[in-house]
């Protein structure tokens, strides 16, 4: 729960900073791939805990729901990859 204010303390406090808990499944994990050439973004949604298939699976989706429509002539992706919760740079 949200609550405006300020927190004063002498102990750490966690926080989440990329996963986040779902009521549903248990945790959702965000994926998201940024298209430079159309500068538009995509996030996929998931619970996987195999990072590098998460990534694979993303991709795929992307290129079977959006990317082989708009570059109908690609012959191949270059895919610029950060593990650290940034996106992939298509």
């Amino acid at each position: 729960m949200y609550r405006p204010g300020t927190l004063y303390t002498t102990e750490p406090v966690t926080t989440l900073d990329h996963d986040f808990w779902s009521l549903g499944h248990g945790k959702v994990i965000p994926h998201g791939i940024y298209d430079a050439q159309e500068n538009r973004g995509y996030i996929t949604l998931g619970n996987s805990k195999d990072t590098s298939e998460f990534a694979c699976e993303s991709l795929k989706n992307w290129w079977n729901n959006y990317g082989k429509f708009i570059y109908p002539n690609a012959t191949s992706i270059l895919a610029k990859c950060d593990g650290g919760g940034k996106l992939f740079s298509i």
